[in-house]
């Protein structure tokens, strides 16, 4: 589960509202809701968080704390095409070991 979907279902567990409340509040339907609470979409877009922002009224730190959170669920990483070769390969190893990695 990315922190976004953590997030997003604590946040409205929170808040004591249902996904199909929370899509009418933002706009979006509830399977896109449900999509990023189980993960299976994700990051959400900036328009998405924006608009969960004023639906919840979320404090300018907790507003913060969503940008953050929807940031870190990015599952995707760019390069820059300046990136040296060893980060490559750092890279590659890490794609190769990522399920077997702990936490720690």
């Amino acid at each position: 589960m990315s922190p976004f979907s953590h997030f997003l279902h604590e946040l409205r567990m929170r808040r004591g509202i249902r996904q199909v409340e929370l899509a009418e509040m933002t706009g979006y339907e509830q399977s896109y809701i449900s999509a990023l609470e189980v993960g299976l979409k994700g990051p959400p877009t900036q328009d998405f968080v924006d608009k969960l922002v004023q639906a919840l009224s979320l404090s300018p730190a907790e507003a913060i704390e969503a940008q953050a959170i929807a940031e870190a669920s990015d599952r995707k990483l760019v390069l820059s095409h300046r990136s040296p070769q060893d980060v490559y390969w750092l890279l590659k190893d890490l794609r190769e070991h990522l399920d077997r990695l702990h936490p720690s």
